[in-house]
């Protein structure tokens, strides 16, 4: 059953709202997709069971506690071994500091699950690409269980998500 979670912003606070649906349609036994919405933001949320992968869509400018909402509801549902951040179409607002709060909390969540997996960040250049090479180099220091690299072309992170060794982070 596929959830949808919808963040909307109201006089400056964020209410989560979560709807169970059920689609009229069978779903593809291999995907299913997750929203989380705001006004100005969307990620947008597939896991692709055939390839162990969460893939993560951002749209509109996310700010860290955009991210670590995502972040929760993956950990709390369906972990896949491998995730790959498409920002493509976003806009990342995080300081220094929210950069290393949010991988300080990621290394405190039962991350067993995804020992030897990988996470790509695919970006645009420009400080999106620098945000997402500082987040990779901070968590390079830490001893997570799986490999994290940024991207600046999709087609490379999926060669890279789909090889079994992968280069070197």
């Amino acid at each position: 059953m596929p959830y949808a979670f919808s963040l909307r912003d109201s006089n400056s606070k964020i209410l989560q709202n979560i709807s169970h649906s059920r689609k009229k349609t069978t779903p593809h036994p291999f995907h299913h997709s997750t929203k989380l919405a705001r006004i100005n933001f969307m990620i947008e949320t597939q896991v692709d069971r055939s390839r162990k992968l969460t893939i993560f869509t951002v749209t509109g400018t996310v700010t860290a506690r955009d991210f670590a909402i995502a972040i929760r509801s993956f950990y709390s549902g369906e972990i896949t071994l491998h995730a790959l951040w498409d920002f493509r179409q976003g806009n990342v607002k995080l300081t220094d500091d929210e950069i290393w709060n949010l991988a300080r909390s990621v290394s405190t969540l039962n991350l067993s699950t995804r020992r030897g997996g990988k996470t790509a960040f695919v970006t645009e250049e420009g400080s999106s690409f620098v945000l997402a090479k500082m987040y990779q180099l901070i968590t390079d220091t830490m001893s997570l269980p799986f490999k994290i690299k940024v991207f600046t072309s999709l087609e490379d992170a999926n060669h890279w998500l789909g090889d079994e060794e992968g280069p070197a982070s």
